[in-house]
């Protein structure tokens, strides 16, 4: 057994535990110390220690091999003092590429996808003091039933006994050449899938609902937010979870608004006869306020200081555009004058 690294203690077993002992004291240890449901700093490394173990204990023949490790100098069939096998096939050997290319990923603390959304939060919430904002969404997770791997049982591959890897050497009188390659019986993986998960019917993951909260919503608006471990945990748990991405994206029920000062912008259409007398009228605007303008002929947008949405201790400014429309007039002679004065302002 490796001194290094003693997986049998990691996963608090003895060293005569059987495969459903292994399986349950895993599943265990990972319900404790997942970065899932411990927050912890340390729980993320744990849990990269207590999967790394369950990878290899769970595995028949790299159990076998952790449990009666190939001394160095024992090379497989190449003869005892063979430098060439020993260079170039050796799982024992830390700078065997091919066993870093197949194996070595365990050792890495691998995660799974990112998840990005975009919510829509509605304004209006501001103006009534709420300031926070719970966001459900839909989230990929490892099966329970299956631990993420899509199946229920499983046999070692004929082929390469597990392995996941087929060699092919070739004798040339002293000097012995080999090749490589992964098994294509079992894509590499190192076994053959008996039986499927009932649970998730082999997909390996299941779609359930989350929810978080976005606080102080008014200092996020069109900031994209990352929350930690929030994202998909649909591959094995050997992964670890990804993040989750959240675009906010602010709407208010008329108008629109300007991601750099977060100003509204609100367009009416207004009688042509208030614009050419330059006449004091009062538009609505956010909140049921409504705000007096002072007409200028030629001039269409107005700026209400403070009338846009609240941002902390202010508010944004609004930007009212007005559209003259010509509503229909029974004087003929007013008529004309009214579109006279209307080219002169263009």
């Amino acid at each position: 057994m490796s001194d290094s690294k003693d997986y049998y203690k990691t996963l608090e077993l003895d060293t005569t535990a059987t495969a459903d002992q292994i399986k349950s004291n895993y599943r265990k240890l990972m319900k404790k110390y997942h970065p899932d449901v411990n927050p912890s700093p340390e729980a993320a490394e744990l849990s990269r220690k207590i999967n790394e173990a369950y990878e290899v204990l769970s595995d028949p023949a790299k159990k076998q091999e952790y449990d009666n490790p190939t001394p160095m100098m024992d090379f497989g069939g190449g003869g005892p003092f063979d430098p060439f096998s020993s260079m170039f096939f050796n799982r024992s050997n830390p700078f065997d590429p091919f066993s870093q290319f197949l194996n070595g990923q365990q050792e890495q603390h691998r995660r799974n996808s990112d998840l990005n959304i975009t919510v829509n939060v509605n304004t209006a919430n501001l103006f009534k003091g709420i300031p926070d904002a719970d966001i459900t969404y839909n989230v990929k997770l490892a099966c329970s039933d299956c631990d993420g791997t899509g199946y229920a049982s499983k046999d070692t591959c004929p082929q390469c006994q597990g392995s996941g890897k087929v060699v092919q050497r070739q004798s040339n009188g002293m000097f012995t050449s080999q090749t490589i390659t992964g098994c294509g019986i079992c894509k590499a993986k190192g076994y053959i899938v008996r039986d499927t998960c009932k649970k998730c019917n082999g997909f390996a993951f299941s779609e359930e609902k989350r929810e978080i909260k976005i606080e102080n919503i008014a200092s996020n608006l069109f900031q994209t937010l990352r929350f930690p471990g929030k994202g998909n945990s649909d591959a094995s748990l050997t992964t670890a979870p990804g993040d989750l991405y959240v675009i906010v994206n602010p709407i208010v029920e008329e108008g629109a608004i300007n991601p750099m000062d977060l100003s509204v912008h609100i367009s009416h259409n207004i009688d042509a006869l208030n614009f050419i007398a330059e006449n004091k009228i009062k538009l609505p605007g956010l909140n049921n306020e409504w705000h007096e303008i002072q007409l200028m002929c030629g001039n269409t947008e107005y700026v209400v200081k403070e009338g846009g949405i609240p941002r902390g201790t202010d508010r944004s400014n609004m930007v009212l555009t007005i559209n003259p429309v010509l509503y229909p007039v029974q004087n003929k002679e007013l008529k004309e004058q009214i579109l006279k004065n209307l080219n002169e302002v263009k």
